[in-house]
C-alpha cells in the first residue's frame, strides 16, 4: 500500500463508514449512549492503525491526543478519564462509567444543543468537555443504600459531552490522521494495523483467550464441505 492508497482508504472507507454508522444515531436525537459507544469503536480501530499494534487504552489515548487535541485542547487534558467513562462504560455497562475523584463523583452528562459545543441540562448551560462542579436537581440515580432508583439533588463534577461536537470532532480527527499518511512510517504502521485487525483467530486462540467450548468449534466444523 502506498501513501495515496492509504489516504484513499481512510477517506473513502473509514470516514464513509463513520457516516453510515453514526449519522442515523445523530439524526435520532436520542442516542446519547450509543453515540460515544460508536465513536470509541472507531477510535479503538484507528488507534491500531496509527500504532501498528494493539496498545489498548494507551493507543486510544495517543490517538486522541494526536488527532483530537488540535481540534479542542481539552481532549488532551483528560483522555484517560474520557476513555474509561465513555468507552469502557458504554461498552461494558451500557452507560458512561461514574468515577470518584477528590471525594466527588465524576459523571458524564451527554446532551445536544442548537450549537455543536453547548447544550442545556437541568437548566444549566454546559460547554463540551468543560468540567463543572454543580448541584443539580431532579437527577435520577441508583441509591445503593435503598437498592433502588430514586430522584433528588446531586452534586458532582459533570463532564459535558455534546454529541454534535463528538461526531464532528471524530470526522475531523480522521482527516487529521489521513493528512499524516504521506509519511512512509505511518503507512507501514497502517499496514501492520490492518494485518492485525483482519487476521483470523485460530481455534487455539479461541480456546485460550475466550474459553470457547470444544462443542462450539465442532458445531461450526460440521458445515465444512468435503470434496
Amino acid at each position: 500500500m502506498n501513501s495515496r492508497e492509504a489516504r484513499s482508504y481512510i477517506k473513502n472507507h473509514t470516514l464513509r463508514s463513520v457516516v453510515n454508522d453514526i449519522w442515523p444515531l445523530y439524526r435520532s436525537k436520542n442516542a446519547f449512549f450509543a453515540m460515544p459507544r460508536e465513536v470509541y469503536a472507531y477510535i479503538d480501530f484507528l488507534a491500531k492503525l496509527n500504532e501498528g499494534r494493539d496498545r489498548k487504552i494507551v493507543g486510544m489515548v495517543n490517538f486522541i491526543k494526536a488527532y483530537f487535541g488540535p481540534i479542542n485542547p481539552l481532549y488532551e487534558s483528560f483522555p484517560y478519564i474520557l476513555t474509561v467513562m465513555l468507552r469502557h462504560g458504554t461498552f461494558h455497562h451500557v452507560s458512561p462509567k461514574i468515577l470518584n475523584i477528590g471525594g466527588l463523583d465524576v459523571v458524564a452528562v451527554i446532551g445536544r444543543g442548537k450549537s455543536a459545543d453547548t447544550f442545556k441540562f437541568k437548566g444549566v448551560t454546559f460547554n463540551h468537555l468543560e468540567p463543572r462542579d454543580e448541584l443539580l436537581s431532579d437527577i435520577r440515580f441508583w441509591a445503593k443504600e435503598l437498592n433502588q432508583f430514586t430522584t433528588g439533588r446531586v452534586r458532582a463534577i459533570w463532564i459535558p459531552i455534546s454529541v454534535k461536537a463528538l461526531y464532528r470532532d471524530l470526522k475531523k480527527a480522521i482527516l487529521n490522521y489521513r493528512d499524516e499518511l504521506t509519511e512512509p512510517l505511518k503507512v507501514r504502521k497502517l499496514e501492520r494495523g490492518m494485518t492485525l485487525v483482519t487476521t483470523p483467530l485460530t481455534e487455539s486462540q479461541l480456546r485460550s483467550r475466550y474459553g470457547f467450548n470444544v462443542r462450539e468449534i465442532a458445531f461450526i466444523k460440521r458445515f465444512i464441505k468435503t470434496s
